[in-house]
């Protein structure tokens, strides 16, 4: 069965209007006086995504579902204090993401911690995000 564009759209948005959050992605740059050995930490915000899909912590077998290849890829499990979170295509168009940058979500800031996996050429992207050590 192929799967359709408007399919994937209408599914993302359904998405979107339960779980879609703003968040905030970040880089972080870490600088070391030579002199003194005080490290100092900067954060320059990359991009502001206004509705983000970001999962609960608990899934339910609906998401399950919905996403099961995923987690598939991640052996069937979902650490304690990880996000699964989708970003549509269009609102990341011209910036990229990178392990390691940082995201503010619900006021927690977390860690990207793999790759983006994409969604149908360009039409979502998914992100595991885990709490900031």
């Amino acid at each position: 069965m192929k799967i359709k564009n408007s399919q994937v759209r209408s599914v993302l948005y359904g998405l979107r209007t339960q779980w879609g959050q703003k968040i905030t992605l970040k880089t972080q740059t870490v600088t070391v006086n030579l002199d003194t050995g005080l490290r100092a930490t900067e954060d320059a915000v990359v991009k502001v995504i206004r509705q983000a899909i970001v999962l609960p912590e608990v899934l339910d077998s609906y998401i399950i579902n919905l996403i099961g290849s995923v987690l598939q890829a991640n052996k069937g499990k979902i650490d304690a204090g990880t996000r699964l979170v989708i970003i549509d295509g269009c609102q990341l168009r011209g910036e990229t993401v990178e392990i390691g940058m940082l995201a503010e979500i619900e006021g927690i800031t977390m860690e990207v911690s793999s790759l983006p996996m994409d969604i149908l050429s360009g039409q979502g992207y998914l992100l595991v995000f885990r709490r900031k050590a």
